[in-house]
């Protein structure tokens, strides 16, 4: 008899402690699924940092070009009135040679007509004035 009861009281013990255990391993299951979400948790976040860095560099990058790009085109359009102030300047030197020219080509029109004029007066005796009596 009591071996009877010393056997009942090993087996509860030892269910009592295979429970014990597999309570043990279901807990530490437990926390090892935890920790390997919150590796995984912390992972995403790292990710989601590295992303948004990466995003924040792009759209500085996209910034920078854009104010260049701004840059040239008010170099260029800054530029435009000065060409054709430029040009302008070009026209009026062009029509002041084109007068200087028609001046200089009614120069040569009188002298023309002072050789005309020398001639006829070579033609005529010399001089164009009354002879002294």
């Amino acid at each position: 008899m009591h071996f009877f009861i010393a056997l009942y009281y090993l087996y509860t013990n030892t269910t009592a402690c295979a429970a014990a255990n597999t309570k043990q391993q279901q807990q530490q299951q437990q926390q090892q699924q935890q920790q390997q979400k919150q590796q995984y948790l912390v992972l995403l976040l790292l990710l989601l940092q590295h992303q948004h860095e990466h995003e924040q560099q792009q759209q500085q990058q996209q910034q920078q070009q854009q104010q260049q790009q701004q840059k040239q085109r008010n170099k260029r359009e800054a530029q435009i009135p000065q060409q054709q102030q430029q040009q302008q300047q070009q026209q009026q030197q062009q029509q002041q040679q084109q007068q200087q020219q028609q001046q200089q080509q009614q120069q040569q029109q009188q002298q023309q007509q002072q050789q005309q004029q020398q001639q006829q007066q070579q033609q005529y005796g010399g001089c164009s004035c009354a002879a002294p009596r």
